[in-house]
C-alpha cells in the first residue's frame, strides 16, 4: 500500500514522566491494543505517532508504536542536545535509541506569543503542538486538574478538547470534541494504591469515528486514483483536485439526467391527461423509477458531498503549499473558520495532520504563482459563469415568452368563442394545454439543472475575489511580502472556502416534481 498522496492519521501522546515501574508493561500492552484498533479502523491510511519522546508516557507509547511498525514523529521541545539534559542513565540510552528509530525529528514550533520564555514555556508549546496536530490524543494521565498556564498532561488534554491556548492570530476557537482523547489511567510514582489501566474516551468518540471514516475513504480513493503529484502543490492536492473534478462531473451528469427525467415525467403525464394517450402513463412510471434509483445511487455514493468536500480540501492544501513555498510561519490550521471546523471536521484534522511536520521552504515570491494566478482564475471563472448565467436567463426568457404568447392565443380564442366568431373545437384547447404544459416542463428543466448550479452566487463570488486579489497586489507592491499580508490572504481564502461550502452543499442533486 503506497502512502503517497494520502492523509496520515496522527496519534498524539501526552503522559506523566514519573510512572510506576510495575505499571509499565501493562500500560504498553494497553497502548498497543489502542493503536491496533486505530490501524484496523483505517485500513487505507498510514497511522503515525506524534510525541516528544519524554521519559514515561511518551517513551511507553513510542515503544508500542515502533513494535507495531508505526512511524514515530519526534516533536522535541528543544534541540536534541538540550533536551538530553532531562534524561540520565538508562532513560538517556532509551531516548537516544528512540530518537534514532524515529522517522522524523523536529523541534516544536512555538504557538503562543511570550516575552519570558523559560523551560516550562517550551514544554507547553510542545503540548499545544502535539494536541492541535493529531486526530486522537493518547493521554497516560492520572486525571489531575490542569494548572493555570500549565505544561503538563492535564493541560495537553485541555488543549485537545477545548483549544485552551493562544495563537499568533488571537485566541484559538475550537469546537469541543473535534479531537478524541483516549485517557489511559496512569498513577504517579508516589501513588501506591490506585489501579492503572482503566480506559476512558473523552471528547466525542462518534465524531472521531466519522472523521477517521471520511479520512480513510479519501485515502482509499486516492490509492485508486493516484494522480501525478504536482511539483509545487504536492500529491495530496493532486488527488483532492482530481477526485473533486471526477465527482463534479458525476454530479453534473446526474443533474442533467434528473432534470431530463423530471421534464419527461411532466410531459408524459400531460400527454396522458390532456391528449388521452393512456400508454404514456407507462413511460411516466418507468421514468419515475429511474429518477428514484439514480437519486438513491447518488446519495449512497455521496457524489455531491465528496465533490464539495474534496474541492475544499484541495483549496486548503493549495494554501498550505504556497505558504510553505513562501517560507511563511503562518499556519492555516489555526485560521480555519468555525463553519469548516464544525461542518467538515475531517478536513480541519487533515490540514492539521498534513502540517504536523513543518516542511522547510524557501522565501520565494508568491506574486505570480499565488496572487496573480488566483486573480486570473477568478477573472476567467467570472466570465464563464456569467455566460452560463446569461444562457440560462435567455432560456428562461424564451419559455416565459412562449407562455405569454400561448396564453394570449388562448385568451383571444375564448373571447372569439364567446362572441361566436369561431367554432368551438376541443382539439384547440387540448393543444393549448399541451403547449403550456410543455413550456412548464421546460421551466422545470431549468430549475432542476441550472437552478442547482447557483450561477448568480458563483458569478458574484468570482467578482468579489478578483477585486480582493487586485487589492492584495497593490499591498504587495507597497509593503512587500509580509507575514501580515499572507495571513490576510489565507484568512480570506479560507473564509471564501467556508462560504462556498455553505451554499454549495445545499445544491445536492434532488428530484423535485410538480405535475399538479
Amino acid at each position: 500500500m503506497t502512502n503517497e498522496g494520502k492523509i496520515p492519521v496522527i496519534v498524539g501522546v501526552t503522559g506523566h514522566r514519573n510512572i510506576r515501574k510495575k505499571d509499565t508493561e501493562l500500560l504498553e500492552g494497553i497502548v498497543r491494543r489502542q493503536l491496533s484498533d486505530i490501524i484496523a479502523a483505517c485500513p487505507h491510511s498510514q497511522v503515525k505517532l506524534l510525541c516528544s519522546l519524554a521519559e514515561g508516557g511518551d517513551t511507553i507509547c513510542a515503544r508500542a508504536a515502533l513494535a507495531l511498525g508505526i512511524p514515530v514523529i519526534a516533536s522535541l521541545p528543544f534541540e536534541a542536545d538540550e533536551f538530553r539534559k532531562d534524561f540520565a542513565g538508562q532513560a538517556l540510552e532509551e531516548f537516544n535509541e528512540l530518537l534514532a528509530a524515529s522517522e522524523t525529528v523536529m523541534v516544536t514550533p512555538e504557538t503562543e506569543p511570550c516575552q519570558e520564555k523559560d523551560r516550562d514555556y517550551y514544554y507547553r508549546q510542545n503540548g499545544i503542538y502535539v494536541a492541535s496536530h493529531c486526530h486522537i490524543l493518547l493521554a497516560l494521565w492520572d486525571g489531575s486538574e490542569p494548572m493555570e498556564n500549565g505544561c503538563g498532561s492535564a493541560s495537553a488534554v485541555l488543549f485537545a478538547l477545548e483549544g485552551d491556548y493562544e495563537t499568533p492570530y488571537g485566541t484559538s476557537i475550537r469546537p469541543r470534541g473535534n479531537t478524541e482523547v483516549i485517557h489511559i489511567y496512569t498513577p504517579r510514582e508516589d501513588d501506591e494504591t490506585s489501579t492503572a489501566g482503566e480506559v476512558a474516551l473523552l471528547g466525542d468518540p462518534e465524531k472521531t469515528k466519522s472523521i477517521l471514516r471520511k479520512t480513510d475513504a479519501f485515502n482509499a480513493l486516492a490509492e485508486k486514483n493516484a494522480a501525478p503529484a504536482d511539483p509545487v502543490l504536492g500529491a495530496v492536492w493532486s488527488n483532492a483536485d482530481s477526485l473533486s473534478i471526477k465527482f463534479s462531473e458525476k454530479v453534473g451528469r446526474l443533474l442533467m439526467l434528473l432534470a431530463i427525467l423530471g421534464t419527461g415525467i411532466s410531459f408524459s403525464f400531460l400527454m396522458y391527461d390532456e391528449a388521452e394517450l393512456h400508454w404514456m402513463l407507462f413511460f411516466c412510471g418507468i421514468m419515475l423509477v429511474m429518477a428514484f434509483l439514480f437519486s438513491k445511487r447518488s446519495s449512497r455514493g455521496r457524489f455531491h458531498n465528496r465533490y464539495v468536500e474534496y474541492r475544499v480540501l484541495a483549496e486548503t492544501e493549495r494554501i498550505r503549499s504556497y505558504l510553505q513555498l513562501a517560507g511563511s510561519s503562518v499556519r492555516p490550521e489555526f485560521l480555519m473558520s468555525w463553519t469548516l471546523q464544525t461542518e467538515m471536521p475531517w478536513i480541519t484534522d487533515a490540514v492539521a495532520a498534513l502540517s504536523a511536520v513543518p516542511q522547510g521552504g524557501g522565501k520565494e515570491d508568491i506574486r505570480e504563482c499565488w496572487i496573480q494566478a488566483q486573480r486570473d482564475y477568478h477573472a476567467a471563472a467570472k466570465k464563464k459563469s456569467g455566460k452560463r448565467e446569461k444562457f440560462s436567463g435567455n432560456v428562461l426568457a424564451c419559455t416565459t415568452l412562449m407562455s405569454i404568447v400561448t396564453y394570449v392565443f388562448a385568451l383571444v380564442y375564448e373571447i372569439l368563442l364567446i362572441r361566436g366568431a369561431v367554432p368551438e373545437v376541443e382539439l384547440v384547447r387540448t393543444i393549448v394545454k399541451i403547449v403550456l404544459g410543455t413550456v412548464s416542463a421546460g421551466t422545470l428543466f431549468i430549475s432542476g439543472y441550472y437552478g442547482k448550479l447557483s450561477l448568480t452566487r458563483q458569478n458574484s463570488d468570482h467578482e468579489k475575489m478578483e477585486r480582493f486579489y487586485n487589492r492584495a497586489l497593490e499591498k504587495l507592491d507597497r509593503y512587500g511580502q509580509t507575514e501580515e499580508l499572507l495571513a490576510d490572504i489565507v484568512r480570506e481564502e479560507l473564509s471564501e472556502n467556508s462560504d462556498w461550502y455553505s451554499y454549495r452543499i445545499e445544491d445536492s442533486p434532488g428530484f423535485d416534481l410538480d405535475i399538479g
